[in-house]
């Protein structure tokens, strides 16, 4: 039976590979400086493996017709700029293919020495701990589902915290101490069913096709970032195309999406909406309760003048999920309702004053809406949190030469009303808070190069009206060239954060919190995703213990192979410590009848170390003026039992294991227009 499935499938390949080698496209692009963004007149840009080319015009614009539909690298080169090549260029028939290429000013190369182009442009202010990932590679990806921060999860010095979540712990440190920037706007959470205080969630509200590509910082981060400890998820959106109407359908386990993007006046929009819908047919795949949710996206540019242009951004969801007593172990078998709403809203100007001077401007704002009500059997409220918290921010950073500057000012509204009833551990929380504090920062950030040396110093201002706690944060790194493609780096910072607004209205003694801190000292990363780290915190009581996010080693292995052009094969390898944990005290527990945790070994054991193998699988089918994409995610493919928490059954009385996920398989369809 196999060997006919195999008989059967190859030809269809062979067919489709002859129909699709016939099929050609056009890749467009522009090419601009980094600093100054003004454009490069006459870069060369040259598709590598072919004859195909083409140079930048006056505006930096460049074409390429009549590409066959693949896969390819680009490489960038101009006089007295650092050559770069751009892979994973994926050329599609039904639409042109555009590439965004930014290039470092170098020195003039003598004649006689020839220099090859680089695979990664190098941020001076970051060397040692910037990633940049483009969307092929984050739609790619086995077992990230095409979501941006599980694709971060495999890199160096990045761990999570379950399967079922997409949180980000970078270095042992919390989620809750990650900055996120969608085109330049801060959002506090970009996830349906985000956590309140943090950043992660289960399922990302961002769609894949809108990303450009993202900068990723782990640590040593520029001083342009504040009030942030871990790291930095910058993701930069593309604009719509300004030639053609195109249209997207995805339908996949996340959801039935559409996407549509075209010109407009002088620019252009790209817009996206998406809808769950597995909520249809729960009873008939035997489900009682089923995450609904909706989310849509905006991004509209307008060209104001040659030197100026206007964008509109927007994202948003609503979620809902409801459990029936007895269904939500965790909560003590009481029924569970969940509410939210989370959107940012926002508009960037960008201007370019003289090939020195560029800055932009930005208004924005953020909401979050968090509603939860728990209870029991009987009706009784055990739990309830209706929380809204916004920022309105006006913020404009400023490029001259080498110097780095911007300044911001938010005013903060937050509500937060919670009710938690008590027992014999402790006692019922009912408060009300309501208050408009604001922020305010600054922050200044030279870059230099003398030869082979160049780096960045910088200082990060943040003031926080509630608190009344400012912070200064130096933040300084170098980089020595001791040969071609082989370079020493360094970075150093002192990194300050504000508890989140939850921890410090909670209780009114909380007020008084300080600001948290961690120093930043990094060396040079390979290529290789093996990531050492020890967490440790110290208590009131002056005694050290490990964080609960510590995983020591974690190694992450990501591989792709294309046996044919029609077909794309991808897996995925992570191995990570056990994470400490308080061991469960059975005896307390049986006396008292709910979970008592040891105090005595607060952290002290280890869950068993986890392991996990991803499986993904891409067939694609090029038609004229259309394309459809198939694909198979196989999750946990040996189907190995990873070990999330124990916790204590209330009905058996007993210690129970709560496991991440087994074996998933996840599907769809995509279909370009």
């Amino acid at each position: 039976m196999v060997k006919k499935v195999i008989v059967f499938i190859v030809p269809i390949f062979i067919c489709q590979s002859m129909a699709w080698a016939e099929l050609t496209s056009v890749i467009k692009g522009n090419v601009r400086a980094v600093n100054t963004r003004l454009p490069l007149v006459g870069t060369n840009i040259v598709v590598l493996d072919t004859k195909l080319g083409a140079a930048t015009d006056t505006f930096g614009n460049f074409i390429i017709p009549n590409v066959p539909v693949g896969t390819y690298r680009l490489e960038a080169t101009m006089l007295g700029y650092t050559s770069i090549v751009k892979t994973d260029v994926v050329v599609s028939t039904g639409r042109a293919t555009f590439v965004e290429v930014n290039l470092n000013e170098a020195p003039i190369v003598l004649k006689g020495i020839t220099v090859k182009a680089k695979y990664f442009a190098k941020d001076v202010s970051a060397p040692t701990s910037k990633h940049n990932l483009s969307r092929e590679e984050i739609r790619r990806s086995p077992g990230s589902a095409s979501d941006v921060s599980r694709m971060i999860q495999n890199l160096p010095g990045v761990n999570f915290v379950s399967d079922a979540r997409n949180d980000l712990v970078v270095r042992g440190g919390s989620p809750a101490e990650n900055l996120n920037l969608y085109d330049g706007i801060e959002i506090p959470n970009t996830n349906h069913f985000g956590t309140q205080g943090a950043t992660g969630g289960p399922i990302t509200m961002v769609q894949s096709e809108f990303i450009r590509d993202i900068d990723f910082y782990t640590g040593a981060f520029s001083a342009k970032y504040g009030n942030k400890l871990s790291s930095v998820l910058d993701i930069h959106l593309r604009n719509g195309t300004r030639d053609e109407f195109l249209g997207t359908f995805d339908l996949s386990m996340s959801g039935a999406g559409l996407i549509v993007e075209g010109p407009l006046f002088r620019g252009s929009y790209l817009l996206s909406a998406r809808k769950s819908y597995l909520e249809l047919i729960k009873e008939q795949i035997g489900f009682s309760a089923l995450p609904i949710y909706a989310d849509a996206q905006c991004k509209v540019v307008q060209k104001l003048s040659d030197k100026h242009s206007l964008s509109i951004l927007g994202i948003g969801g609503i979620d809902h999920i409801e459990f029936a007593p007895g269904e939500e172990e965790e909560h003590g078998n009481g029924g569970v309702e969940v509410d939210q709403t989370h959107y940012a809203l926002g508009t960037k100007l960008t201007s370019l004053w003289s090939k020195d001077l560029f800055s932009t401007l930005i208004v924005s704002r953020g909401y979050d809406l968090y509603d939860v009500y728990v209870k029991d059997t009987l009706d009784t409220r055990l739990y309830d949190n209706e929380s809204n918290e916004s920022e309105n921010t006006l913020r404009t950073d400023v490029i001259f030469k080498n110097i780095s500057l911007g300044v911001y000012l938010k005013q903060v509204a937050l509500g937060h009303k919670i009710y938690h009833k008590g027992d014999e551990r402790f006692p019922d929380i009912d408060m009300d808070f309501s208050d408009t504090p604001y922020k305010a920062g600054a922050y200044l950030q030279p870059e230099f190069k003398f030869g082979n040396i160049s780096g960045a110093v910088g200082v990060h201002y943040h003031y926080f009206d509630y608190t009344e706690i400012s912070s200064f944060s130096p933040r300084t790194s170098l980089s020595f060239v001791l040969i071609p493609n082989l370079s020493l780096n360094a970075g150093w910072g002192i990194f300050y954060q504000n508890p989140s607004y939850v921890w410090l209205t909670v209780f009114p003694e909380n007020k008084e919190l300080k600001d948290m801190v961690t120093r930043h000292y990094e060396k040079v990363y390979g290529t290789l995703a093996y990531t050492y780290s020890e967490t440790k915190h110290k208590a009131l009581d002056g005694i050290e213990r490990y964080g609960s996010y510590d995983t020591p080693h974690v190694i992450n292995t990501v591989l792709g192979y294309r046996p044919m052009p029609l077909l794309e094969l991808g897996v995925k390898c992570r191995y990570a410590s056990g994470r400490p944990y308080t061991p469960i005290d059975t005896t307390a527990s049986k006396q008292s009848g709910f979970e008592v945790r040891n105090k005595t070994q607060v952290n002290a054991l280890r869950y068993p170390d986890y392991f996990r193998i991803d499986f993904r699988f891409d067939i694609h089918h090029y038609f004229k003026g259309w394309n459809i994409v198939w694909y198979l995610d196989l999750q946990n493919l040996l189907d190995r039992h990873n070990i999330y928490f124990y916790y204590w059954n209330e009905k058996e009385n007993k210690v129970e294991t709560s496991y991440q996920w087994a074996r998933m398989i996840v599907g769809g369809v995509k279909i370009e227009f």
